[in-house]
């Protein structure tokens, strides 16, 4: 329940934030904003709290 209130959040966010580069790794969801001081968002339930850590100290591919 709580995971698909959350996507629903996230896509509304989004896009009226005009983000549009996201995906959906590891049960967390990984918006690439591209902004100069905040670039990725990590999107989870605390459940899935560990991976969106292990997504955001391993990420190799950060927007241009």
């Amino acid at each position: 329940m709580h995971e698909e209130a959350l996507a629903r959040w996230q896509r509304g966010w989004a896009a009226a934030r005009g983000w549009n580069d996201s995906q959906y790794v590891d049960d967390v969801t990984v918006v690439r904003t591209g902004e100069p001081d905040r670039r990725v968002e990590y999107i989870t339930t605390e459940h899935h709290a560990t991976a969106a850590t292990h997504l955001a100290l391993t990420d190799h591919n950060p927007p241009g």
